[in-house]
Parts: structure tokens; C-alpha cells; sequence
């Protein structure tokens, strides 16, 4: 718009500035003083001819572009406030249904409409813009409700996966911490264990006297200190898988579906590692104390890399309630910029913010839902290239993680910049009808599907 009317009146200033041969020659005819033969003796330069030609078009496209996109602004403030009118009852039938009275409702709503009828024609044209945007946004609201990996988290339960009775979610919580305790003592017996049969090697009784009956009692201290050292690395194991079950217990992140699966895994390899266990612990001679130990070795390389999945699985659940409150915020964010738009409001100090928290946040999103991926493939898949997977996996979510932290940061400068534009109130009011909104713009996306 200021472009053009730069333009217009550069064309009218250049129009003023046309020879004055140009109207004397016009004044000639008309008055009948002057003869063609006069006209030809003083002729209007050809390069002027054209250059009040190019001047005349210029105005004149100015002034049709001027029409035209005055035209387009009154269309787009009445196909918003048409928009905004059929969507105004809906909104308000589903505040309603929020516990709030009509009057409130209406008042949330109608308001916005008699802001949009008085806005200036700059402000018309960014409110059109967040309104295309409003589309997009809809859609992908939609798609992260649908996603396979996202879409179990839902606002309705707080970005939680499902709901845990809180006495279940504390009966697991000491028994992690139980298991967390033994865990540690294993740790600490094992160091021990390990100086105990360190110290039963150094002492080689038996190479210089192996029919004394110090040498049968070395050959027992090593025989007790293996068993120690195997039993207590056994012990690690099963803790470690106990706290990871307990952890899958209690976490909201998680469906049903996929905590009893993997409890029954946990389970699953936990049976199997205590009966590994009360082998070595039963074991009585060299020969067996060695198959035991090769059992306790070979059964965790099976199954080492799987667990580890496990355990980061159910360790950055969470963050998939992280990202999608995270991606919920975005949206409202959008709408609090429509509606520094629809009150005459200047939106870009915050709107590159905002622009910049979403991209990081797309980040975050798809190095998470990578990471997901790879840790599915390994609980799922036995192949060589577990290991290796695991590590990538890791890496990628490092790296979510970090996305995330800079999208946190970005939120605390578009906050201050809020702040400063006198836009905290467009904030609360998007807060207040963020429920009826999100609702309606999901099933706008749906129509539209």
C-alpha cells in the first residue's frame, strides 16, 4: 500500500514537470491563433512526447492499483468478518459448554468483530495473513493428534499419555527407590568382591604347595570370591530392570498398552537373571562357578542392547509430553499475535520470536520422533547393528533436548516482548479461550481433510 502511493505521487510530481511547449501547443489550437505550419516549426522533442506517455501510464496504473487494492482490503475485512460471524455462535455454544455464561462467551467473541470493522487497512492486510496461517496451523494440530508417536499425549490429561491412581504412582516410587538402594549396595559388593578374589589370586599357595591344606582353602576363597563377584553382577542387572519396571509403573507418559509390555518384558529378563543368579549362588565347583559365569555373560550380551532401549524408552517418555505442550504453545502463541492484529497492535518485534520458536521446536519434534524410531527398531528387531543404533538414538535425542532448551530460551524474549507491545492482555485472552479455539480449528481441519 505505501508503495503504491509512493508511486503515485512520484508519477504526479513528474507530470508537473512536463515542457510547457506541451500546453502552449494545446492553447494554439484551440484559440485558432496558430497554424500546423507554426506547430512543425517549434516541435515537442520526441523523447518528451514519450517521457509524458510513460508518466501518464505510470499514474494511471498507480491509480487502478490503488482502486484495485483498496478493493482487496474491504474484501478481505468483510470475508474475515464474515468468517468471524458464522463462527462466532459455534464459539460461543462451545465456551458455554466450558462452564462460563453466555454473557462471558459473547462478550470473548463479539468483540473481536467490532475490532476487526474499525482496524486500519495495514492491519487488515497482517490479520489476512494470520488467518491463512490459521489453516496450516490447523492442519498440523490435526496431524500431531494423529501421529503415531505424538498422538497419545492429549491436553485433555494435562500432555499426559494416560492417568496413574496416585497410590500406585507412590507404591512404585518406594519400590524404585528399594530397588534403587539395592542397586547401589550390588555396586558397592561388587567392588569388594572383586578385591576379594584379587587378593585370593595374589596369594598362589597352591604353586608352591598344592596338596596343603592352605591350598584347598585358597581354592575355596577363589571359588567363594567369583560366586561373590558373579552373583553381585547378577544382582545389578536385576535392580536396574526393577527400577526401570517400577519406573514404567508409575509414568503418565506411557499408554497402558505399552507399560505392560514393557513391565512384561522387564519381568520377562528379571526371571530369567534371578534364576541365573541362584545358579551361581548353587554352584559348588570350578566347573560349574565357570558355566554359570559364561550363562550370566552370554545372557546379558543377548539382551543388553534391548534393555538399554527399554530404559531410555521409558526415561524420555516425558518428552513427548514435553514436545506436544511445547507445539500446543506454538498455536497459542499465533493466536495471540491475530489478536494484537485485530487490536491495531505492531507484531513485528514478536513475530520473528515466535517464527524462531517454531522452527526449533520442529527440530526437537523430528529428532525426538527419530530417536523414538531407531529405540522401537532395537526393543523390536535383533540385528548386529543394535549397538550402534542405541548410540544414534542417543545422539539424536542430545540433540532434541537441545532444540528444546533453545526454544525455552526463545520464550522468555517473546514473553518480554509481549510485554512491551502492551499485549499481555491478547496473552489471557488467548489462555482463556484456547479450549473452545483449538477444538473448532480441529474440526475446521477435519471438514477440510
Amino acid at each position: 500500500m505505501r508503495k503504491l502511493t509512493v508511486l503515485l505521487v512520484l508519477a504526479l510530481f513528474l507530470a508537473s514537470m512536463v515542457p510547457a511547449a506541451f500546453a502552449e501547443d494545446t492553447s494554439d489550437d484551440v484559440s485558432g491563433e496558430g497554424t500546423a505550419e507554426d506547430a512543425e516549426d517549434t516541435p515537442l522533442p520526441e523523447r518528451a512526447r514519450e517521457k509524458v506517455r510513460e508518466v501518464k501510464a505510470k499514474a494511471a496504473d498507480a491509480r487502478e492499483n490503488v482502486a484495485a487494492n483498496r478493493e482487496r482490503l474491504a474484501a478481505a475485512k468483510d470475508a474475515l468478518l464474515e468468517k468471524h460471524q458464522d463462527r462466532v455462535q459455534v464459539l460461543v455454544d462451545k465456551c458455554k459448554e466450558t462452564g462460563k455464561t453466555e454473557e462471558e462467551c459473547k462478550a470473548m467473541f463479539e468483540k473481536r468483530i467490532a475490532n476487526i470493522a474499525a482496524l486500519a487497512p495495514k492491519f487488515r492486510e497482517k490479520l489476512q495473513e494470520f488467518e491463512e496461517r490459521r489453516a496450516e496451523r490447523a492442519k498440523e494440530m490435526k496431524e500431531l493428534k494423529e501421529d503415531t508417536i505424538l498422538g497419545k499425549i492429549a491436553r485433555a490429561r494435562d500432555f499426559r499419555a494416560r492417568a496413574v491412581e496416585q497410590g500406585k504412582i507412590k507404591r512404585a516410587q518406594e519400590n524404585y527407590e528399594f530397588a534403587k538402594n539395592k542397586f547401589n549396595e550390588a555396586k558397592a559388593g561388587l567392588e569388594k568382591a572383586r578385591e576379594r578374589l584379587e587378593n585370593a589370586k595374589a596369594a598362589r599357595i597352591c604353586k608352591d604347595d598344592p596338596e596343603s591344606g592352605e591350598c584347598e582353602n585358597e581354592r575355596k576363597e577363589l571359588r567363594g570370591a567369583s560366586k561373590e563377584k558373579l552373583a553381585k553382577q547378577a544382582e545389578i542387572i536385576i535392580n536396574n530392570l526393577e527400577k526401570a519396571k517400577e519406573k514404567a509403573e508409575a509414568s503418565e507418559y506411557l499408554t497402558e498398552d505399552e507399560a505392560a509390555k514393557v513391565v512384561e518384558f522387564l519381568e520377562e529378563q528379571k526371571t530369567k537373571f534371578e534364576a541365573i543368579k541362584a545358579e551361581i549362588e548353587a554352584a559348588t565347583t570350578k566347573e560349574e562357578i565357570i558355566a554359570a559365569a559364561k550363562k550370566l555373560s552370554d545372557a546379558w550380551k543377548e539382551v543388553k542392547h534391548k534393555v538399554n532401549a527399554y530404559i531410555n524408552f521409558i526415561a524420555n517418555a516425558r518428552m513427548a509430553g514435553v514436545v506436544v505442550k511445547a507445539e500446543h504453545l506454538s498455536a497459542k502463541l499465533e493466536r495471540v499475535l491475530e489478536r494484537m492484529a485485530e487490536n491495531g497492535k505492531d507484531t513485528s518485534a514478536v513475530e520473528p520470536l515466535v517464527a524462531e520458536f517454531k522452527a526449533e521446536l520442529d527440530v526437537s519434534k523430528e529428532k525426538f520422533k527419530a530417536a523414538h524410531s531407531l529405540m522401537l527398531e532395537v526393543r523390536t528387531e535383533e540385528t548386529e547393528e543394535n549397538a550402534v543404533k542405541v548410540q544414534d538414538a542417543q545422539a539424536l535425542l542430545k540433540e532434541a533436548k537441545d532444540a528444546l532448551q533453545n526454544a525455552n530460551k526463545l520464550l522468555r524474549d517473546i514473553f518480554l516482548k509481549l510485554k512491551e507491545a502492551g499485549a499481555l492482555q491478547e496473552l489471557a485472552e488467548a489462555t482463556a479461550a484456547e479450549d473452545v479455539e483449538l477444538e473448532d480449528e480441529l474440526e475446521e481441519a477435519e471438514e477440510t481433510a
